[in-house]
């Protein structure tokens, strides 16, 4: 979305119930006289990706291509 739109996530929000996950991401337009230039995650990648039960909750381990 940033490189496309410009838009950068400033707050996040993971909904786990039953089954289903769900997450929301807000933000804004990237700029820079505001925001911080930082590495960019390009996609988020299928190899390494695992969703397991941990206690109580669940562990997510997701790789990112930067």
């Amino acid at each position: 979305m940033f490189d496309t739109y410009g838009y950068i996530g400033r707050s996040f929000s993971v909904n786990l119930k039953n089954n289903s996950l769900s997450a929301v991401i807000s933000g804004g337009v990237f700029d820079p006289r505001v925001n911080e230039s930082r590495l960019l995650i390009k996609a988020a990648t299928y190899h390494g990706l695992s969703v397991k039960k941990a206690g109580s909750g669940w562990e997510a381990t997701v790789i990112f291509d930067i």
